[in-house]
């Protein structure tokens, strides 16, 4: 277990956090790097600034790596510290991301936006960045988490969240553990895990109830409830979030979530028209027309995203129906409906 920690601070400027090393042992503070430019900036697994990023006027985003000449525990955001390692165009800037680096340090894992609309994880040699690898291409959304083995770096899992998030195992080894479900009607979801994977602290979202957390036992098969988020709102009847697209006036289709009053009648999907029977058998068509409020989230380059949400429980308690569209410009659902918001 290592004796140090790395932290950033903006004691010099408020645009820039210079990065800092604290021994625990020592009780010694020393600066990494003194920072006037870059924004973000991306550590190994032994906390050595590798990268770091920086926008650019045309909406370009450049990567640097650390020169090879300099001096990793003392660096400056001077040009002399630094050289390109890769660019990012403007159009796929939001879906491309920094994701960590393997066991030895000399592959970065990247999500990449580069002629995809949802990306793909990638491994590339830190040294050489046209040798990369393609480890996995998102099918329906983004990737929006993923699990690496906390010693060996290997993947684990990879989610995708297009309605709801759905964890796609990767490696054989964890597969039973992470698809299985000890709460129905609701979505496991990885919180963290120890060093040896022997203990697991997940969760199980939905949108009928604040969530609980768990400790898994992994060697026992055993799940232990450590806390509900909302204990409070225990015993009450919450309404149930459903995920469902539909088409804009130009075709393009749009992600939104409708949350109706507990309870309410519903059409049977026998007594619709062949139109309506998609929505009716998703329970999102009530036998009789409700008070709806639009509840639009705001960014604009956030994404409404399933789960517990207090406002439309508190709106569809009192017999509210809630739609929580996305939009042109939300994040999430890849490169073309982020990008057709520009100009909007």
């Amino acid at each position: 277990m290592t004796n140090k920690i790395q932290s950033e601070s903006q004691d010099i400027t408020y645009r820039f956090f210079n990065v800092y090393k604290f021994d625990l042992l020592k009780n010694e503070l020393s600066l990494v790097l003194k920072n006037s430019r870059f924004p973000q900036i991306y550590t190994d697994n032994e906390m050595k600034i590798r990268l770091v990023s920086e926008l650019q006027e045309d909406g370009t985003e450049i990567f640097f790596r650390v020169f090879s000449e300099a001096n990793p525990d003392n660096l400056t955001s001077d040009n002399d510290d630094w050289e390109e390692y890769f660019r990012v165009e403007s159009e796929d800037y939001g879906n491309t991301s920094f994701a960590g680096f393997d066991k030895t340090n000399e592959h970065v894992y990247l999500i990449w936006g580069e002629d995809t609309n949802f990306g793909q994880l990638i491994s590339e040699s830190y040294k050489d960045f046209n040798q990369k690898e393609v480890i996995y291409a998102a099918s329906r959304a983004p990737i929006s988490k993923i699990a690496f083995h906390p010693q060996d770096r290997t993947l684990l899992a990879i989610t995708e969240k297009y309605h709801y998030p759905i964890i796609l195992a990767v490696n054989q080894t964890v597969r039973k553990e992470i698809l299985k479900n000890h709460t129905p009607d609701a979505y496991p979801e990885i919180i963290n895990w120890s060093q040896d994977m022997k203990t697991w602290l997940v969760t199980h979202t939905t949108s009928e109830r604040s969530s609980d957390i768990f400790i898994y036992h992994r060697e026992i098969n055993q799940l232990e409830l450590m806390f509900n988020e909302m204990p409070a709102l225990e015993g009450y009847r919450h309404s149930k979030m459903i995920g469902f697209d539909f088409a804009a006036r130009d075709g393009l289709i749009i992600q939104a979530y409708l949350a109706l009053p507990p309870d309410l009648p519903l059409k049977d999907s026998s007594t619709v028209s062949d139109e309506d029977k998609l929505l009716a058998d998703q329970g999102i068509m009530p036998v009789s027309p409700q008070k709806l409020v639009v509840y639009v989230h705001g960014g604009p380059q956030l994404r409404d995203s399933y789960g517990y949400d207090t406002m439309a429980a508190m709106l569809t308690n009192r017999g509210y129906a809630v739609l929580r569209a996305n939009f042109r410009g939300s994040m999430g659902f890849g490169k073309k409906l982020r990008n057709a918001g520009y100009g909007e």
